[in-house]
């Protein structure tokens, strides 16, 4: 599997980003056994910092994801979860994320779109916070509901 690597500032420049492509190897490294993300992507952000998003296969069930998202979760600090619906022809779907920090403070995202369940509730082009619990449900084989 290939890992794209863009580092680019929200209106297209590069960006210095060594410090963050170390952390980012080290933690890949030291945590090989994580599902690998398809799309890797540095941003500067508004303070000034950078942050990484890493997007995950976009082939997995909706168990499958979220055991995907907390294997990422028992690497990272300070983590919270998130979905949100695509609207309008795309609102069969929806993104499920967690955002974190690696060991050096660095903030990141790992998401992937899945089918979206109809039993979470959440309406179309809308996002929700989701309690880790909701995603040791899933990876059990519950239903979806929130």
């Amino acid at each position: 599997m290939t890992t794209t690597l863009n580092t680019t500032t929200p209106d297209g420049a590069t960006v210095g980003s060594a410090a963050v492509l170390a952390a980012v190897a080290e933690h890949l490294d030291v945590f090989a056994e994580l599902p690998a993300p398809v799309v890797t992507t540095v941003c500067a952000t508004v303070d000034g910092g950078k942050a990484v998003s890493f997007q995950l296969d976009s082939e997995y069930t909706l168990r499958g994801l979220a055991g995907a998202l907390l294997a990422w979760v028992d690497t990272l600090d300070r983590v919270a979860c998130e979905a949100w619906r695509h609207g309008g022809d795309d609102s069969h779907t929806m993104h499920v994320s967690v955002s974190g920090q690696l060991t050096d403070g660095t903030p990141v995202r790992v998401f992937a779109p899945v089918d979206y369940p109809h039993g979470l509730g959440l309406a179309p082009s809308a996002r929700r916070p989701l309690g880790l619990g909701l995603l040791r449900a899933w990876t059990a084989g519950e239903e979806a509901c929130a």
